[in-house]
């Protein structure tokens, strides 16, 4: 018979937390589980110690691969996987005691997605994220407050793919894959969005299940040259996704703010300018931001964008990018004035 659960865990270079992650698994009351180990081509000892673990425990698979990146392990995870429901764990981070009993109790319900809180770890500090959305139930229209959110509160709404638990007979449905993160950045969201615009019932818990540890010099730290590129290509393919959903009327607006306001402007310019001074010149960040407001996604994007609840300060940073005027830019993430007056 096969598990309730199918714990997907990508690991490249991971040996110094891999255990700890297992261990996380391993020491769990609930224990209708299966495990896939996804080597992605590690150049370290995570093979080996994959390896042991299969060997120890009968619950535990092992594949072995060339790199592809996470997405491409994460598919091939999915692909061997046979539990009822899928979850797709970072294999430096870990799980929290009793979290599989809990989410066996939640997805009685069937539903086809399950989201809960989780806790971040930095150093010895540990900083709790229940999630903002009420638990409880989402269904039909109903989940268009969850999508509202994640679109407009983006910020605030986790959309990374071990925030949630998937039916795997809901993903296979609709032919959900991840998309490399070698073409698009934050490939995460894309996922998420695209299963919670397809999702008939998702199911919104308060409890702490998932530890994610943020370690400087981590993959989601790094700095990415052509992020804003990614970025505009995640836009494209959210819009393709709710077009074949025919939803794109209704979340156009919405999509086009999250791209222009949250991934470009709060991520791919706020990582250009705070690198001045760290790995980078005023002039390098100014070159590339003028760079970004000449892609005619963005400026066609700025232009549609839902600018409802934003305060007119960011409403005037949409309206900047059709003028080109990056210096407005440089004084939004700088506070000098000088860059205004030149």
């Amino acid at each position: 018979m096969a598990a309730l659960f199918s714990l997907i865990l990508p690991a490249y270079n991971v040996a110094p937390y891999l255990e700890r992650c297992l261990r996380s698994i391993l020491d769990q009351s609930m224990t209708d589980y299966e495990v896939i180990l996804v080597d992605d081509g590690s150049g370290d000892d995570t093979p080996s110690l994959c390896d042991a673990f299969a060997a120890k425990y009968d619950g535990i698979r092992v594949i072995h691969k060339e790199n592809g990146g996470l997405s491409s392990a994460r598919n091939a995870g999915l692909a061997q996987a046979e539990g009822e429901y899928v979850w797709f764990i970072d294999s430096d981070d870990w799980i929290e005691p009793d979290a599989l009993a809990i989410l066996r109790q939640a997805c009685e319900t069937d539903a086809d997605m399950v989201k809960f809180g989780y806790i971040r770890a930095e150093g010895e500090g540990r900083k709790a994220y229940p999630g903002f959305m009420p638990a409880g139930e989402y269904c039909g229209e109903a989940i268009g407050t969850l999508l509202q959110a994640a679109f407009a509160q983006a910020g605030k709404y986790q959309l990374s793919a071990w925030s949630h638990v998937y039916r795997r007979a809901f993903l296979l449905e609709n032919g959900m894959r991840f998309v490399s993160e070698r073409i698009i950045c934050s490939e995460d969201y894309l996922f998420s969005l695209q299963a919670l615009v397809q999702a008939k019932t998702v199911l919104v818990l308060k409890q702490l299940l998932y530890v994610y540890d943020l370690r400087q010099g981590s993959l989601t730290q790094s700095y990415k040259h052509d992020l804003a590129q990614r970025y505009t290509e995640l836009h494209r393919q959210l819009r393709d996704s709710f077009a074949q959903a025919d939803r794109l009327m209704q979340y156009g607006p919405l999509i086009d703010r999250f791209y222009v306001w949250h991934l470009i402007i709060g991520t791919a310019m706020a990582h250009e300018y705070r690198r001045i001074g760290a790995g980078s010149t005023a002039a390098e960040a100014g070159r590339n931001v003028r760079a970004m407001l000449e892609i005619p996604a963005l400026r066609q994007a700025a232009k549609r964008a839902d600018c409802e609840g934003l305060p007119m300060s960011r409403r005037l940073l949409l309206w900047a990018i059709p003028l080109r005027a990056e210096r407005i830019f440089r004084y939004r993430f700088t506070r000098k004035l000088t860059y205004l007056l030149k």
